[in-house]
């Protein structure tokens, strides 16, 4: 009767998951949620989250991942 390592599989399965370098995801299931509106915060609050959200997104959105890292 086989015995599988949980530990080794969940490695290889994430070492080639890596190998497909899919890059990232912008629409579908895998794509980030839509900007939700917010309420009831005061305006500094509201832009501090703001300038984080955009920020965030531009930084993911140009970063690339080297092959074999």
């Amino acid at each position: 009767m086989p015995v599988v390592d949980g530990i080794s599989a969940g490695i290889r399965m994430t070492e080639a998951v890596v190998a497909l370098q899919s890059g990232f995801h912008r629409q579908g299931a895998f794509a980030p949620p839509p900007v939700k509106h917010r309420r009831g915060l005061s305006e500094n609050l509201d832009a501090a989250l703001t300038a984080i959200q955009s920020a965030a997104g531009t930084s993911v959105a140009g970063t690339a991942v080297p092959a074999g890292k």
